[in-house]
């Protein structure tokens, strides 16, 4: 199924015996987003594919009863969401992308708390009324408003975990295992946003602590309810003097800003900007800039611009047989001895070697699958 130029919300729903899936789309455009009111389409929640205009493949499968898993797929970029309906109103959300960006997963806006908290890599999420939050390993943001438009990893990895706490559900029937273990969500909105609209802070050390197969592995709901009750207990336990609220909220101007520069550094890599002549044209020093585009990505212009270019360089000797002097002007680099040394440095190869080894691996895909047609046949 290919969607039209929009990204896509899944929210689960029940009609009679059967579970459904509505699909929803939300339009995206100059980093906001508006839930459409566009007629449902249900789709089985046991197996379905479909891609967005965007080029986001999205697998969606019901592994067991309470839990939904999602692929994304761009290109070789993978990552996966996988969804536990814990109890009424509680769902938790175990997130393993090696991805850029992918579209948000949401319900419909509720009131409610969304809890995420970072493991490792880096993840940016834009909220409501314009707010992005950038999260380091180690911080958990907790906020009143949900996610829109996509979530991105300048670093394009990410582990971590979401909790979403619908409070009209809660107060309608409040878990039992909640009361047991004295787990206060009301109070924890009361606590956190309360003056605004949501916080980022650091985790105390030891409350987590994942090995790589708590992401790899599915497991069954009743595994993450205690890691649900620790997750939440430990952020009861962050201190309320000594935390000191480290905040990684860019305002929208501030966000706008960033966006637009790395919308004109990113359009055409061969070409070279100074920050000097970007900072000029948005008003702002260039230290402003600086601050802000790092805010955002956690890393410096020149480290973006170095990773992408190299990427691209990469895709390019993958892909193509173009000269290597040839991939060099097309990343910006006149010096093609330059470029290789900077690549080298990059990937730890050159470039023709780079390029030897990923068509070797190309080649023993190739053979494998032929191998594996002929066995099948």
């Amino acid at each position: 199924m290919k969607l039209a130029s929009k990204d896509i919300c899944i929210t689960p729903d029940r009609k009679g015996d059967q579970e459904t899936s509505s699909v929803r789309l939300a339009s995206l455009s100059c980093g906001t987003s508006a839930w459409d009111a566009v007629p449902d389409v249900n789709i089985s929640f046991h197996q379905k594919e479909f891609t967005t205009e965007t080029g986001t493949a999205i697998h969606v499968e019901q592994v067991c009863a309470g839990v939904t898993r999602y692929t994304f797929v761009i290109g070789k970029q993978a990552g996966v969401t996988t969804v536990y309906s814990l109890y009424p109103g509680v769902k938790f959300c175990v997130n393993s992308f090696d991805i850029h960006r992918i579209p948000v997963l949401s319900s419909a806006k509720r009131d409610g708390l969304i809890i995420n908290y970072c493991c490792e890599g880096r993840c940016r999420v834009e909220l409501g009324n314009g707010r992005v939050v950038d999260l380091e390993p180690g911080q958990v943001s907790i906020d009143v408003d949900h996610p829109v438009g996509s979530f991105q990893s300048s670093i394009g990895h990410y582990m971590g975990i979401e909790i979403f706490l619908d409070f009209d559900m809660l107060q309608e029937q409040f878990p039992m295992f909640f009361e047991d273990l004295s787990i206060q969500p009301f109070a924890l909105r009361e606590r956190f946003c309360r003056v605004a609209r949501g916080t980022v802070r650091q985790m105390p050390k030891g409350v987590l602590s994942f090995s790589e197969n708590f992401y790899r592995h599915v497991k069954l709901p009743c595994e993450y309810r205690l890691i649900l009750a620790q997750c939440l207990k430990g952020i009861e336990y962050i201190p309320h003097e000594c935390c000191a609220v480290k905040r990684s909220m860019l305002s929208p101007a501030q966000a706008m800003i960033v966006r637009s520069v790395e919308s004109q550094l990113t359009a055409d890599l061969s070409v070279r900007t100074t920050i000097e002549s970007l900072a000029n044209e948005y008003g702002i020093s260039e230290s402003s800039l600086r601050s802000y585009f790092h805010n955002m990505h956690g890393e410096s212009i020149s480290s973006y611009l170095k990773r992408l270019r190299m990427e691209r360089a990469a895709r390019l000797l993958e892909n193509t047989d173009e000269s290597v002097g040839s991939i060099a002007l097309q990343v910006g680099y006149e010096n093609q001895s330059k470029f290789a040394s900077v690549f080298k440095d990059f990937n730890n190869i050159s470039p023709s070697e780079y390029r030897r080894q990923s068509r070797m691996r190309l080649d023993v895909q190739m053979h494998l699958t032929e191998n594996q047609q002929s066995v099948t046949t």
